[in-house]
């Protein structure tokens, strides 16, 4: 009996435990998780998962062998070792993921955790644990990762072929696909072309790509009812497809090219805007894949994003280009001046690799082309050359610019080959070209010239692009019409046919102008006389052509030396006359008076040989030497004569009054000469500060005058006084020497190291032991050249470029730093600029001064930090005296300021004070304590 009842019990049990294993199997049929066993040598004794998994991955596949020896992958060499760690220690682990392919090829991701399994005695036996496939959480993060990529390719990207190009690339590398495309729609021909391909490295995509290019012959209309295919598909439905094997659909035109290929499954999507098709997206893969819901509701949402992108672009293109457009006209004298501008502005603007502009000569008949402008790679092209050589046939309405010329009205072309009797279609082709257009210039019915573009894409037409160069093109002519017959009335009437400049007539009526509202406002102005001295010997001698170029020289230098607000003109001969307004005192007649004899210090290069001519200047004033035109000319004549009974280059006044002020200058130029023997100059320092970090970066020297009889004299009074006189080359030897052996002497009070920085005037830069001087300096003071700064104006590296860069470039040799001081008040560009080796610039206080209340300084400002950030220089802003100011600066990244907020100029003992006590500036919007 007990025997029998001990049989029946274990039946029951076995049959509970079948009953048991049956369940725990049952679980794993409806579940993405799986159960896995494995020995103490850690291979699988027993793995169960659903039978969906199991046809997918099957498990005589895995039984008997180790994790490692499967065929998984997106593990490194790090992660193995950590696991095999663990399972050396006999300690469980978590959520350890790795990838394995299918039998159809498809990735499946999977997250296994496990925990060892003991013997009643403690052996240990093996692993225990539970897998769960995760491919559709890793392929919902690719997803989300290929979505947010595209989106930040469209929120970076400039144009949009770099947009196009990168995103298929995206798409294709993350999703699988082997090779992409875009097609760009025409809605007018209802034709619709590839235009852009992307194919891995892995596959010669060639031939499939030639053929998807050829396709455009054999897709006619887009909304045939017997559409079919991938890409015509997309064009009817506006929706997604995907289509699972190419090669065996037959209304796939290029599935035998696809099969060759080993092409097989299809996934293309639409380019929406406003509800309409404008382009298309296709990509293939090698392998046969099954439909992914996901990534068809991923793509539509992509093929959305690039549709608002390429319409904001292309609205923001077409403003940007109207904009420049104007302004270029605005900012230009002349449409000769204006139109090359545009035709750049427009290919740079809207991606046309070249521009051309045509006018049309109506006595001949005749177009040809004026202006161009291109790519570097079409420069030398045959078809470049042709258009700049030949004259065409105005009568025939063939080509592209004669077309826009012969219709009145803008033209496009999809297909330069396409173009019927083109006389430079075979070069257009020859040369890579593919797309034209071309639109007329025009006021009225008048048509006054034609602006063609042409690309190496194929464009299709772009309907606001159209009526944006109808805008343009009525825009330009208007302007040419007006500012032809202004320019013409007013050169007859007004302006010196030698020079340039404004005759006699238009002197007059500027002065009278000035007189009226000197006048009323009660205000004062001076006019300058002005004589060649010995002009006569240059005539004699090299005859009237060169006396014509040294006139037309003289007159470039007098335009150079005056403010925009002044007038210069020739009265005729070797006589000049100059007009200044809003004038203070007569110290500001004075002023220009030097400047003008300045400018004639620099020899006169007639036949390639140098001459000197000077000049003599007679001042007159309104109103003490006269209320009226006649008078004020009269004495500024006879003061002309009195210069040049002093000695011919020099300036004379009118009245005693004004003499005075001479005798003054001259009494202060006696002095000067004295000042450096008499060792009454002195050094002040001014320092600069990090704006981020409040520390003291470094220290500019600045010259001043104690005078035993009038003070403290301001180098306002002086400097220019010493350019003039040449005395400025032994005090800048002096200052450079004196601020290096005391930065010197700080370091060896062991104070903080810093650069001192040192002016140079232009005499200093163009005498030609300047680098001598100043290695000698170095030499003698001990000071390292790295703690050498040197300062020099826009207008002494722009006067002679090339000589500028070959010193700068010896400067930097010798290690020493260079900042161009009073950045913005010159004449230089970003592409002037980037030639020369420099480490700072330095924003000149003029803008900083008014940076909070006039928006154009602010403006000037913010675009000189860019500048000078895009160079990889540092931006020093001079003159920084409130908080307003300092928080303008911080914001737009200024790396250094000077000025009164942190400290005025000091003794050399106040400023080595400041460096031992540390003083730094505030970094929060705070002033900064004195």
């Amino acid at each position: 009996m007990p025997a029998a009842k001990n049989r029946e019990a274990v039946k029951e049990l076995e049959a509970k435990l079948l009953e048991c294993e049956s369940r725990f199997k049952g679980l794993f049929d409806v579940t993405s998780f799986w159960y896995w066993e494995q020995d103490g040598d850690f291979r699988f004794t027993s793995i169960i998962r659903n039978p969906d998994e199991e046809r997918r991955l099957s498990v005589k596949h895995s039984i008997g062998k180790t994790r490692w020896e499967l065929p998984v992958s997106g593990v490194t060499e790090e992660q193995w070792k950590n696991h095999k760690a663990l399972l050396t220690a006999h300690k469980p682990f978590y959520d350890f993921e790795y990838k394995r392919y299918d039998v159809n090829g498809a990735a499946c991701y999977s997250s296994i955790s496990g925990i060892p399994v003991f013997d009643a005695n403690g052996r240990f036996m093996g692993y225990r644990g539970i897998g769960r496939d995760i491919t559709e959480l890793r392929h919902a993060e690719q997803l989300k990762a290929m979505e947010h990529a595209v989106v930040q390719v469209l929120s970076s990207a400039e144009n949009t072929p770099e947009i196009v190009q990168k995103i298929i690339q995206i798409i294709c590398e993350t999703s699988g696909w082997v090779h992409g495309a875009f097609w760009n729609m025409d809605r007018q021909s209802k034709t619709i072309r590839n235009t852009d391909t992307w194919s891995s490295p892995d596959i010669d995509g060639s031939e499939f790509t030639v053929s998807s290019q050829a396709e455009l012959e054999w897709i006619q209309s887009t909304d045939s009812p017997g559409y079919g295919g991938v890409i015509r598909r997309v064009c009817v439905t506006g929706q997604p497809v995907w289509v699972q094997d190419v090669t065996i659909d037959p209304t796939f035109r290029r599935g035998k090219v696809a099969a060759k290929t080993g092409l097989h499954t299809a996934m293309a999507f639409p380019i929406v805007v406003n509800g309409v098709v404008m382009g298309i997206m296709e990509f293939y893969s090698r392998d046969i894949r099954r439909q992914d819901k996901a990534l068809l509701a991923s793509a539509l949402f992509i093929g959305s994003q690039i549709g608002q992108n390429f319409e904001r672009k292309q609205i923001e293109a077409r403003h940007a280009m109207e904009h420049a457009v104007a302004s270029l006209l605005t900012e230009s004298d002349a449409l000769e001046l204006a139109i090359p501008k545009i035709l750049r502005k427009v290919c740079e603007t809207l991606q046309w690799d070249y521009g051309g502009y045509f006018e049309f000569d109506r006595e001949a008949k005749t177009f040809r082309c004026l202006n161009l402008w291109t790519v570097p790679a079409l420069e030398a092209s045959e078809f470049v050359t042709q258009t700049r050589t030949t004259t065409f046939d105005a009568k025939s309405n063939s080509g592209v610019a004669r077309r826009a010329w012969s219709t009145g009205g803008p033209v496009w072309f999809a297909e330069v080959k396409g173009i019927n009797n083109f006389l430079r279609g075979e070069t257009a082709v020859r040369s890579g070209l593919r797309s034209a257009f071309s639109f007329p210039i025009s006021v009225g019915t008048e048509i006054l010239g034609v602006m063609e573009f042409f690309s190496y894409k194929v464009r299709n037409p772009d309907e606001k692009l159209i009526e944006s160069a109808r805008s343009i093109g009525g825009q330009i002519g208007h302007y040419y019409h007006r500012r032809l017959a202004e320019e013409k009335i007013q050169y007859l009437a007004y302006y010196d046919g030698l020079t340039g400049l404004p005759n006699r007539a238009l002197f007059s009526q500027r002065l009278n102008h000035a007189l009226a509202t000197a006048r009323r406002y009660s205000k004062k102005l001076a006019v300058l006389f002005i004589d060649l001295d010995r002009f006569k010997d240059i005539n004699d001698t090299l005859g009237h052509a060169s006396g014509d170029k040294l006139l037309q020289d003289m007159a470039g230098r007098l335009t150079r030396s005056l403010r925009e607000s002044d007038t210069v003109a020739r009265l005729g001969g070797d006589e000049f006359v100059v007009l200044i307004e809003e004038m203070v005192d007569a110290k500001l007649a004075a002023t220009v008076a030097r400047k003008i004899i300045a400018a004639t210090v620099d020899p006169f290069i007639l036949d390639d040989k140098p001459f000197h001519i000077t000049a003599s200047i007679g001042i007159s004033a309104y109103p003490v030497d006269g209320d009226d035109e006649k008078s004020l000319m009269k004495n500024a004549d006879i003061a002309m004569y009195l210069a040049k009974d002093h000695g011919r280059n020099n300036y004379q006044f009118y009245s005693a009054q004004f003499n005075a002020l001479a005798f003054e200058r001259l009494a202060l130029e006696s002095s000067v000469r004295h000042a450096l023997a008499n060792d009454e100059f002195l050094l002040h320092y001014q320092a600069k500060v990090d704006i981020n970090t409040g520390g003291i970066t470094g220290v500019e020297a600045l010259i001043r005058w104690q005078h035993p009889e009038l003070g403290m004299v301001s180098p306002d009074s002086f400097i220019p006084l010493t350019e003039e006189t040449g005395l400025i080359v032994p005090i800048g030897r002096w200052v450079l020497k004196t601020a290096c052996a005391q930065n010197k002497a700080w370091q060896d009070q062991g104070l903080p190291p810093i650069r001192v920085s040192v002016n140079l005037s232009s005499r200093q830069f163009n005498d030609r032991y300047l680098l001598e001087d100043i290695a000698k300096i170095l030499k003698e003071t001990g000071l390292d050249p790295e703690y050498l700064e040197l300062e020099l104006t826009e207008s002494m590296v722009m006067y002679n470029p090339d000589h500028a860069v070959k010193l700068l470039s010896q400067m930097k040799a010798m290690g020493l730093h260079v900042a161009i001081d009073d950045f913005g008040i010159g004449y230089s560009s970003l592409a002037h600029l980037k030639r020369f080796p420099l480490d700072a610039i330095k924003v000149d206080r003029s803008f900083i001064k008014d940076l909070m209340a006039h928006r154009e300084d602010a403006a000037i400002t913010e675009a000189i930090i860019a500048m000078g950030k895009s160079l990889k220089l540092k931006v020093v802003a001079e003159g920084v005296e409130t908080k307003d100011q300092l928080s303008f600066l911080r914001k737009h990244d200024c790396d250094e300021m000077q000025g009164y907020y942190f400290s005025k100029p000091v003794t050399q003992n106040e400023f080595a004070q400041i460096l031992q006590d540390g003083k730094k500036m505030s970094t929060k919007n705070t002033p900064s304590p004195e």
